[in-house]
């Protein structure tokens, strides 16, 4: 539930969210308008929103929010000044590029916003619902900023790719969704944590397991996570520089911090964690090494940091 005086809490997620209706607007309105001003304005939404998360820093904010699925809380804005700085580079790094490849939309700092928007929620939810809504808003943004430059063939085939791997990777968040919710009958991940401490000691639902594998396979091909980084070569190929590293540390460091909320909160049962753990151990020596020996065999640059 949305407590009364609670709307400056949402600030940080609000503002990038209507910033960007703002600026798809603006475009709309004043076609003829200079090319100029988006990007100033996009910089001075981040801005204000930035202003809006320190404040709530500053003092200690933490509170729940629709009806718990949203928690504002030092861990969630720290992110989401990240995601701010990310977006702020992205956006000064844009505008020569985008005249260089002459593709001067002001759409495209539209869909910047709506991916910190989404980026933010991500950070903040305290449930799976959300979590996976936040994934979509972000997801869906970065799918037309990867292939923004559509009159070039690698941009097209990279943003195919993205959207189809991206779609695939959301059918087993989905998926694992359901089976959590099946076996504890709560996606909310507190709920799904009171269920695990009410089971005791005993042994963990089989169905339950495999729902985290499913999430867990979701968001580790968000990370980009061997074996599931095959599509981060051609996207980062076909999409323009600035959007390559946006993806590379935005949208990895969303997919961690909803990792870290998911995991630290609703499935910290020894029982659950020893497994997940594990999991997570061998995604990362997989990562570290397989990345590293395909990395040697690149001859462009964005393949070889993909």
């Amino acid at each position: 539930m949305l407590p009364s005086g609670s709307l400056p809490l949402l600030l940080p997620i609000l503002i990038p969210a209507f910033g960007g209706i703002y600026i798809l607007m603006m475009v709309a309105v004043l076609r003829d308008g200079s090319p100029r001003w988006p990007p100033v304005h996009t910089l001075l939404l981040l801005a204000l929103s930035a202003v809006s998360a320190v404040s709530l820093l500053a003092r200690g904010a933490r509170q729940e929010l629709l009806f718990g699925a949203v928690l504002i809380d030092p861990r969630a804005l720290a992110f989401h000044l990240i995601f701010l700085l990310v977006a702020a580079l992205t956006v000064l790094g844009s505008a020569e590029h985008l005249r260089a490849e002459k593709s001067v939309h002001g759409e495209f700092y539209a869909l910047i916003l709506f991916a910190v928007s989404g980026m933010t929620l991500m950070a903040a939810s305290d449930n799976l619902l959300t979590i996976f809504l936040g994934l979509e808003i972000l997801s869906i943004a970065l799918y037309v900023l990867a292939g923004f430059t559509r009159d070039q063939v690698y941009a097209i085939e990279g943003a195919l790719k993205y959207f189809l791997l991206g779609a695939f990777s959301t059918g087993f968040i989905l998926y694992g969704i359901a089976l959590l919710y099946g076996v504890t009958g709560s996606i909310d991940l507190r709920g799904i944590a009171s269920t695990l401490r009410d089971s005791g000691s005993g042994p963990v639902d089989p169905l339950f397991l495999a729902g985290l594998a499913l999430v867990l396979i979701g968001l580790a091909f968000k990370v980009a996570a061997v074996p599931f980084h095959f599509w981060a070569p051609d996207v980062y190929q076909g999409s323009m520089a600035p959007v390559s590293g946006f993806m590379a540390a935005g949208t990895k460091a969303a997919a961690f911090a909803a990792l870290l909320r998911v995991l630290s909160v609703g499935f910290d049962a020894p029982a659950v964690k020893i497994r997940w753990v594990a999991i997570l151990g061998a995604l990362s020596l997989l990562s570290m090494i397989g990345g590293n020996v395909m990395a040697l065999a690149q001859t462009n640059i964005k393949r070889m940091l993909a």
